[in-house]
């Protein structure tokens, strides 16, 4: 109660009203404190159930159609296009440089028309290319549909992100994130189990069953997307079962979190105006060639060691999971002893369910203690040892 106090107090000094406009009073001021946090807690609730599970199911989708190609090269992927290894290496390359270029931009265009509408149609494209990559019949087709599926994915990861951040305090930012992220790991659980199943459609229609695989998971991506335009909210406000106090709390949130950066904003604005009084004033500096903000935001940026530090460890991280995404079900046929590939499918599936598990645990326990460093060392360690023993098992089947 005493930082509530505190915190009330710290507003009115900077002079915080209503989102609403006029003189009225926050919330947090004129509702008894106790009573306050019982409401944000239950519009916490009314919006997770809302967007944190919409959100997973995009990303699942996302990670499914973007690894789903694993699960059909055990389904005669490369026999029927005439692959080769290479050649399957440079289909599962191809989808990133359009990826990582198209991030920045995606989430640019999201702010400027909204995540209603602009996630949606991400998420109808990159369906309606999943679905197209089920009729390619030609190495190159495939190449293409794969630049263009990373094109039209790029935008769903960082868009989340950011979207979330329309509801959420920096605070509850963490877990909500944590837990959509694992939605990748739900969608390795489901992969095999739905190849397995659509690999018996092989033949019908005069389709492949990798074919179909790719079909009927674009398609229902598609479906999916078209829901989001009704299920999406836009914001606080578009938000289904909110009461009128707890749509003004929801704004009267986002609009006190920004407060913090106030400050900041307004040294920086002051900075910048000394600078530019300084220029014109003084005549040796007039004619030299200024560094322009936007520049010296991006060299900082890229020489934050902390930064860079984060960037490696996601390097390693990713590295790790889209190896073991889209090559899971040739190690398992590799490891077992002459299984089927409808066995090595369904075989494929367990480690990414206790992964889906673990991961909401430690996204839990992280979120509880708020000990970031210690609950991801677990997953390094067992990372490290996993593969090693993925190793030792292949020399020990082949010491030649």
């Amino acid at each position: 109660m005493n930082s509530s106090h505190e915190e009330m107090s710290g507003k009115e000094e900077a002079g915080i009203a209503s989102p609403l406009g006029g003189d009225e009073l926050p919330l947090s001021q004129t509702m008894d404190p106790i009573e306050y946090k019982k409401m944000e807690r239950r519009l916490r609730l009314k919006m997770d159930l809302q967007i944190v599970p919409l959100c997973l199911m995009l990303y699942f989708l996302s990670f499914l159609d973007r690894t789903n190609i694993g699960q059909a090269k055990l389904n005669g992927l490369m026999q029927d296009l005439h692959l080769s290894s290479w050649d399957y290496t440079i289909a599962l390359a191809v989808l990133y440089p359009p990826y990582i270029v198209l991030e920045v931009p995606s989430n640019l265009v999201l702010k400027r028309i909204g995540p209603k509408y602009w996630i949606p149609l991400l998420v109808v494209c990159w369906g309606v290319v999943s679905t197209l990559q089920g009729k390619v019949t030609t190495r190159t087709g495939l190449y293409i549909n794969r630049a263009f599926l990373g094109a039209t994915e790029a935008g769903i990861l960082p868009g989340i992100a950011v979207y979330l951040t329309f509801f959420y305090k920096p605070r509850e930012l963490q877990l909500r994130q944590a837990l959509f992220f694992t939605g990748a790991a739900l969608s390795g659980a489901f992969s095999g189990l739905l190849a397995a199943a659509i690999g018996k459609m092989d033949g019908m229609r005069g389709l492949y069953g990798w074919s179909w695989i790719f079909i009927l998971e674009g398609v229902f991506t598609i479906v999916v997307g078209l829901c989001c335009i009704v299920l999406l909210p836009n914001s606080p406000h578009d938000c289904w079962g909110l009461t009128p106090q707890e749509r003004r709390m929801a704004l009267e949130r986002l609009e006190a979190k920004n407060v913090r950066f106030a400050p900041r904003q307004a040294l920086t604005e002051k900075i910048q105006q000394a600078e530019l009084t300084y220029a014109k004033t003084n005549d040796t500096t007039i004619n030299e060639p200024k560094q322009k903000p936007w520049i010296r935001d991006f060299l900082r940026t890229f020489t934050d060691p902390l930064l860079m530090l984060l960037c490696v460890a996601g390097f390693c991280c990713a590295l790790s999971v889209y190896s073991v995404s889209y090559f899971s079900p040739t190690i398992v046929k590799n490891v077992l002893d002459n299984p089927t590939n409808t066995h090595a499918m369904l075989m494929s599936c367990p480690p990414f369910a206790c992964a889906f598990v673990y991961g909401v645990l430690i996204a839990l326990a992280s979120d509880y203690f708020r000990l970031r460093v210690i609950t991801a060392l677990p997953g390094m360690i067992l990372s490290v040892v996993g593969f090693a023993m993925v190793y030792a098992s292949h020399h020990v089947r082949h010491p030649n």
